[in-house]
């Protein structure tokens, strides 16, 4: 686990998925699903897949949630693509 103190009271965490608790992973999609900017479909294998997670906590809450992803080819040359972007992000 890598922490790091952000000014106050704020500890962020980041763990690779496989070495978070079940209840950690709950967690984390509870607050991106009620966030309401993530597609639903899918959500718990895309967390599972990604690089890192990121947990904010104050004391014992968390209070925030954030992800390094490995998004899939088709995705990311979609969103290069739309960003006029010549050729795709594969070397990212």
């Amino acid at each position: 686990m890598n922490e790091a103190r952000d000014g106050g009271d704020v500890i962020l965490e980041s763990l690779p998925p496989h070495r978070c608790e079940k209840n950690a992973i709950d967690v984390f999609e509870t607050l991106v699903r009620d966030g309401g900017e993530v597609a639903g479909a899918g959500l718990c294998g895309r967390i599972k897949n990604a690089h890192a997670l990121v947990f904010a906590r104050d004391g014992s809450d968390v209070i925030g949630v954030g992800a390094l992803k490995k998004p899939v080819a088709t995705y990311r040359d979609g969103v290069f693509r739309k960003a006029g972007l010549a050729g795709s992000g594969a070397l990212l």
